[in-house]
């Protein structure tokens, strides 16, 4: 029998699997002993100690990646500003004119007539003599 070498993907696999599952025993022991001195130093059970440290550590790692993956960081707002007027004047370009010069005012459309309101037991305005609210305000 000729047995082959097991491929490059499956030790990446392997290797990531290992990693994962090293990283999910330290954060159990991390949150198993933080959930221990808490609930020492507390008046809280185990149980309630840690799911106090549990979901603490959920939001801290949801708002340091809220954070990371702003595209508002303030390293970077000088260069997305850039970006930004960079966008807004090949656009302009592509308009053919100034956008900030034009009054808006002047591009909203006209309203449309208003109508008579017609009042639920009046007769309909279609003609079948029947209600309003027996007939297209149904």
């Amino acid at each position: 029998m000729n047995e082959q070498p097991p491929s490059k993907s499956f030790l990446a696999l392997l290797l990531i699997t290992a990693i994962t599952a090293a990283i999910a025993i330290v954060g159990t022991l991390l949150f198993v002993g933080l959930g221990s001195l808490l609930a020492w130093l507390s008046p809280l059970t185990f149980f309630q100690a840690l799911c106090v440290t549990i979901g603490s550590a959920i939001a801290m790692s949801v708002v340091a990646h809220a954070l990371m993956a702003s595209p508002w960081r303030m390293d970077d707002d000088d260069e997305y500003e850039d970006e930004l007027d960079d966008d807004f004047d090949a656009f302009e370009e592509e308009a053919g004119g100034d956008l900030r010069a034009i009054d808006v005012t002047e591009a909203r459309p006209e309203t449309r007539p208003q109508t008579p309101k017609v009042g639920r037991n009046e007769p309909c305005p279609c003609g079948s003599g029947k209600k309003y609210k027996h007939c297209c305000g149904a």
